[in-house]
């Protein structure tokens, strides 16, 4: 009888030895699979192996398996290393320029969402990475190197699938246009503005043309109405 207690014991050790590899193999399995956690004193990100990104390029920067040029250190660097929370700003002449952002400089960056879309519309897609201070780095692939780009909320948001977007430097003014990015240089493109800021002499404009307030409203209406490109929550 305490030998065959003996042998019981032994095969439920056994069996319980072969169950618990198992789901350990699989779950070892499934974390090398599916993500590796990649985490710096400023930047987490989540370095998903599976990628859908469909810009390859893009995809093994965001990989950590490849470079990015950054456009504000003017140097070559990995996702990873991310940790600026500075933007770009137009600097009167369509060009865009950066600023230091003190507000935000002692700020862990986090991502909130992202999304993959053709936003200057040269037929291959930038990929968009929203922070938890709400900054937008734009990932564009131009002759095989990857540029990065980076808009504050209030520079670049409510963007459309055409690659149009919202503005505003005041709480009474709104613009729309569209920006293109040339090895590290970005430009925008001016479609419409509204700033009542002065009430006795508001600017109106379409195609960076003066017009009356009931045309771009109009045109702001058509706009509200176009296709919003697609968030995804968390990491791509």
């Amino acid at each position: 009888m305490r030998h065959r207690k003996i042998i019981m014991k032994g095969k439920l050790l056994v069996i319980l030895f072969l169950v618990l590899s198992t789901v350990g193999c699989r779950n070892n399995k499934e974390t090398a699979l599916y993500k590796e956690i990649i985490s710096s004193s400023t930047v987490t990100l989540i370095n998903t192996e599976i990628c859908n990104i469909k810009n390859k390029h893009i995809a093994k920067v965001i990989e950590n398996k490849s470079t990015y040029y950054n456009t504000e250190l003017r140097k070559n660097l990995f996702l990873k290393d991310y940790s600026s929370t500075n933007y770009m700003v137009q600097n009167g002449d369509r060009k865009y320029k950066y600023v230091y952002d003190k507000s935000d400089c002692d700020k862990t960056l986090e991502i909130k969402r992202w999304s993959e879309s053709d936003i200057d519309m040269d037929d291959e897609s930038e990929v968009l990475i929203e922070f938890n201070n709400s900054n937008i780095l734009v990932l564009d692939n131009m002759g095989n190197t990857v540029y990065s780009y980076v808009f504050p909320y209030r520079g670049m948001n409510s963007i459309k699938k055409d690659g149009s977007f919202q503005q505003s430097d005041s709480a009474s003014s709104v613009k729309i246009g569209k920006v293109n990015f040339v090895k590290g240089e970005c430009f925008y493109n001016e479609m419409s503005v509204s700033d009542e800021l002065d009430e006795e002499k508001p600017i109106y404009r379409l195609n960076k043309k003066d017009c009356d307030k009931e045309s771009v409203k109009s045109f702001l209406k058509k706009q509200e109405k176009k296709e919003n490109i697609l968030w995804f929550n968390g990491n791509p």
